[in-house]
C-alpha cells in the first residue's frame, strides 16, 4: 500500500518533515490538474471549432444550396411577400456564403407578392413607402432575366392615404427590364390600380387573373363609378389563360381568340363565341344568366374541357335551361363538369336538390362518357 494512503485508515500523525513534503506534492498535483484542465478545455474548444469546420451544410455545393433555398419560398401557395423577415430576403442576413448564394439565384426572386396591406404590417421594418418601393426594384433586379409571376394584393384598397402606394409600385413595374419579363399576373384590386396595369406592355404576359375590388373606405375621386369601367389588356400578345375572380360590371378588352384556358363570369358571357382556341372554359353565374348564351352560336372545335358553375335557390325558379347547350357546338369535348350550388332555406325540402338533377338528365343522356354532376 502507498505510504501516505496508509494515512486514510489510521489516525496517525505526520511528521513536520512529512507535512511540508505532502504539502508541496498536494500543489504540484493541483497545478497538474490545472493545466489538464485548460489543456482539456483548449482541445475541446478546438474539437467545437473542427465540427463547426466539418459541418455538413458546409460541404453542400453552392448550387445545391440555392437548390435548397428554393424550397424556402415555393411552398404551393402564395407567392413570397416583400418581407425582410421572410425568405427569400432574411436568406441574406444568414452569413456571406449564403448572401452570394441566394442574390445569385434569381429564382428566388422571380415570383413575389405586393400588398399594402402588408406593407402596413411591415411599416416598422421599413423607413418609409420610397424603401419599400427600392425593395420591389432590388427584387426585379435580382430576378435578372427570369420571367416574373407577380401579384398585386389589395392594393390602394386600405386607405386613401396610401393611393401613391399603388402608383408608386405600378411605375416601379412598368419599367420596360421589368415589364417585358411579366409572364403571370394575378391582380386583387381596384379599378384605378387594375386600369393602370392595363396600360401597360406585357409582351411576355401568358396568366392573368383579375379581381376588382369596391373601396373599403370613403369615395375616391379616383374611382369615377359614373362612367362605363373598361380594361383593355389586347397589348399581351402571348396571352394565353385568363381568370376573373368574381363578378362585376367591368368591360375586358383582351385577345379572346388566342386564350386556351378561361374562367369567366355572366358580363364575359358575351365573349365566348370568341374563344376559338380555348381548351378549358369555367362558365360562372346564376342559372338565369346562363340564358344569354342562347343568343349565339359557341363553335368551340379545341374544347376539351367545359365547367358550369350554377349558384340559386333551390327555391327560386330559373335554373339553367337545357336549350343552353344546344347552342354549343363542342366535337373535342371530353369531360363535361356541371357544379350546382344551392343554398337551402330553413324550411325547403331536401327534395329541391335532386330537382337540380332532373334539369341535367336529357344532356347527361347524350354525353353519358363525359359529363359528372356536383351539387354543394
Amino acid at each position: 500500500m502507498d505510504y501516505i494512503q496508509s494515512y486514510s485508515h489510521s489516525n496517525k500523525r505526520p511528521t513536520c518533515d512529512e507535512i511540508s513534503s505532502f504539502a508541496r506534492q498536494r500543489a504540484a498535483l493541483t497545478k497538474a490538474i490545472d493545466d489538464v484542465n485548460k489543456l482539456k478545455r483548449r482541445l475541446a474548444a478546438r474539437a467545437r471549432a473542427l465540427n463547426f469546420a466539418l459541418s455538413p451544410i458546409r460541404r453542400i455545393p453552392d448550387d445545391l444550396l440555392g437548390y435548397i433555398f428554393d424550397f424556402c419560398v415555393s411552398d404551393g401557395h402564395d407567392n413570397p411577400h416583400m418581407d425582410p423577415a421572410s425568405p427569400p430576403w432574411s436568406l441574406t442576413g444568414v452569413c456571406q456564403t449564403w448572401r452570394a448564394v441566394s442574390t445569385a439565384s434569381s429564382g428566388l426572386w422571380s415570383s413575389f407578392s405586393i400588398s399594402d396591406t402588408r406593407y402596413v404590417m411591415l411599416g416598422s421594418r421599413y423607413s418609409s413607402l420610397d424603401s419599400y418601393v427600392s425593395a420591389v426594384k432590388r427584387t426585379s433586379q435580382l430576378s435578372q432575366q427570369r420571367p416574373l409571376r407577380i401579384q398585386l394584393l389589395d392594393i390602394d384598397s386600405m386607405s386613401p392615404d396610401y393611393h401613391s402606394f399603388g402608383m408608386n409600385i405600378i411605375a416601379s413595374l412598368s419599367e420596360t427590364a421589368t415589364a417585358s419579363r411579366i409572364r403571370s399576373l394575378r391582380v386583387i384590386s381596384k379599378f384605378s390600380v387594375i386600369r393602370a396595369v392595363s396600360g401597360m406592355l406585357l409582351p411576355s404576359l401568358e396568366n392573368l387573373e383579375i379581381k376588382l375590388l369596391l373601396p373599403r373606405m370613403g369615395p375616391n375621386p379616383e374611382e369615377d363609378f359614373s362612367r362605363p369601367i373598361s380594361f383593355n389588356f389586347e397589348n399581351a400578345p402571348k396571352l394565353r389563360r385568363y381568370k376573373e375572380g368574381h363578378s362585376h360590371q367591368a368591360e375586358i378588352n383582351m385577345p379572346w381568340a388566342q386564350l386556351t384556358h378561361s374562367c369567366l363570369y355572366h358580363q364575359s358571357f358575351v365573349h365566348v363565341p370568341k374563344l376559338r382556341d380555348v381548351e378549358v372554359l369555367i362558365l360562372n353565374g346564376q342559372d338565369g344568366q346562363f340564358a344569354e348564351l342562347q343568343d349565339h352560336r359557341v363553335v368551340l372545335p379545341r374544347l376539351r374541357c367545359l365547367e358550369i358553375v350554377s349558384r340559386h335557390s333551390p327555391a327560386l325558379p330559373g335554373r339553367i335551361p337545357t336549350t343552353v347547350f344546344e347552342c354549343f357546338d363542342i366535337p373535342a369535348l371530353d369531360e363535361l363538369k356541371i357544379t350546382s350550388i344551392q343554398t337551402l332555406g330553413p324550411n325547403e325540402p331536401m327534395d329541391a336538390f335532386f330537382a337540380a338533377f332532373i334539369v341535367f338528365s336529357p344532356f347527361f343522356g347524350a354525353c353519358p362518357s363525359c359529363c359528372s354532376f356536383t351539387l354543394r
